[in-house]
């Protein structure tokens, strides 16, 4: 027999299927980041003031200062 057309025993099925349940959610990501020391790094292409933020050509690229100064904010409270 082969190793995939071995028989496991119903636990390690139920481990595997979660095992894969729990990677497609992204939740094994989600706990591994937040058990983490990592530093997080972050990019920004441009952060202006609302209204130049909102007449920005790209808007993928800019954000809006309030927004950032939020992001900050969350970032050094954590």
């Amino acid at each position: 027999m082969t190793r995939s057309s071995t028989p496991l025993p119903w636990i390690a099925r139920v481990r595997r299927g979660l095992a894969r349940a729990i990677r497609a959610s992204g939740l094994g990501g989600l706990a591994e980041r937040a058990n983490s020391s990592a530093l997080p790094i972050l990019t920004y292409h441009r952060v202006l003031p609302g209204e130049a933020a909102a007449a920005y050509p790209f808007e993928a690229m800019v954000m809006p200062l309030d927004q950032f100064e939020a992001q900050m904010a969350h970032l050094a409270a954590r």
